[in-house]
């Protein structure tokens, strides 16, 4: 059953990774820069990533993290709730579903929990919490 989740898990992180050309998809991720040929007459200009990518690398990353948990909680529940089912009176593996359907809820209790903290921690303090910002450098 790990072994399901754990390739499940690694295929997911496969098909939504983030490579870093995925910077240009925020416009306050690339700069323009213009191309000039060998005389310096300009040609045209080139989308360039800049620092400011590693915002949306990160911040794509921690969107894609947090999906990732829901549908791990999901998996969690079909997984289990089919142990159960199949699990005919036997104690030991009635004893494991129940654990699997705990930590799965106990999971999402903590992602729900920690999203409720930061955003009362962001009305409370007016600081922007739920947006990832590298404020040390200029715009």
């Amino acid at each position: 059953m790990k072994k399901i989740l754990v390739l499940c898990f690694v295929v997911l992180l496969i098909l939504f990774s983030t490579p870093p050309a995925h910077a240009a998809w925020a416009p306050q991720c690339v700069t323009n820069v213009e191309i000039r040929d060998a005389n310096g007459k300009p040609i045209g200009t080139e989308k360039v990533a800049t620092i400011r990518g590693i915002e949306c690398i990160i911040s794509i990353f921690l969107n894609i993290t947090t999906a990732l948990a829901g549908i791990a909680f999901l998996i969690m529940i079909l997984a289990n709730g089919f142990k159960l089912l199949g699990a005919w009176g036997n104690p030991k593996s009635v004893e494991e579903a129940q654990k699997g359907l705990t930590m799965a809820f106990l999971g999402l209790f903590l992602l729900i929990a920690a999203w409720l903290i930061i955003r009362f921690l962001e009305n409370f303090t007016g600081l922007k919490l739920t947006t990832f910002s590298l404020q040390i450098l200029p715009p």
